[in-house]
């Protein structure tokens, strides 16, 4: 507890010293002092505007989470019982984590249209996707091949090999995979709505900044940890 109040005390004076050592010149323009974003950050907490973007954020990234993990927890099961479906499963790995996520958001704008929240829900899908899909493929091939060949041996089925001997070792590694795919969504759903959402908390930071509301952008910043 006492680390986290002077952490608290020591970031807003470090951030401070930094803008009357730096904000200077056309730095000003870039720069704003502690006590302004946070008489910001306190009037968007009671604006309404605020928290129509908040929710529709909210909405947009649960959507995406779950067809992310919905999708991911199919194909790892998949892939975990086939030698095809593991074959398949780097080259997809490999062909999808060489290209940006970011990089896709023009072309998704195209397909979904400007101020869609398609291009949001398609990105924070895909990234959730991946990690979920691996967690999900790694903790199933974890679990230990003589008590799944001993089980076959005895006649059980494949749905019930998986079930008893496969869910207990790839349940803790799943977890873990949906809440990376959750913190690595949300940042890349930001900057989806930040090209071209039309609304939510990315587009609230770039229209606050695009209006010379400095203090206000980066009181967002901070904000973007509620849905966390």
């Amino acid at each position: 507890l006492l680390v986290l109040i002077v952490t608290l005390i020591c970031i807003p004076l470090a951030w401070d010293a930094s803008h009357y050592l730096f904000g200077f010149g056309n730095l000003l323009t870039t720069f704003a002092p502690s006590s302004a974003i946070a008489v910001k950050m306190h009037t968007f907490l009671q604006s309404p505007e605020f928290w129509g973007h908040w929710s529709r954020t909210m909405c947009t990234m649960l959507i995406g989470y779950a067809i992310g993990i919905v999708i991911g927890l199919v194909y790892g099961v998949w892939a975990s019982g086939w030698y095809t479906g593991r074959g398949s499963y780097g080259g997809l790995l490999v062909c999808i984590f060489g290209v940006p996520k970011t990089l896709l958001i023009p072309i998704l704008m195209a397909w979904f249209g400007f101020r869609s929240s398609g291009p949001a829900i398609f990105v924070a899908a895909l990234t959730t996707f991946l990690p979920v899909s691996l967690a999900t493929f790694l903790g199933l091939i974890s679990a230990p091949r003589d008590e799944i060949e001993a089980a076959q041996i005895l006649g059980a089925r494949t749905l019930t090999v998986y079930w008893s001997i496969g869910r207990p070792h790839a349940i803790p590694i799943f977890l873990m995979g949906c809440l990376y795919g959750y913190n690595a969504a949300l940042p890349t759903l930001i900057a989806a709505e930040m090209i071209g959402g039309g609304k939510g908390l990315g587009y609230f930071i770039h229209e606050r900044y695009a209006l010379g509301d400095i203090a206000g952008a980066y009181a967002l910043v901070p904000l973007l940890a509620i849905p966390n």
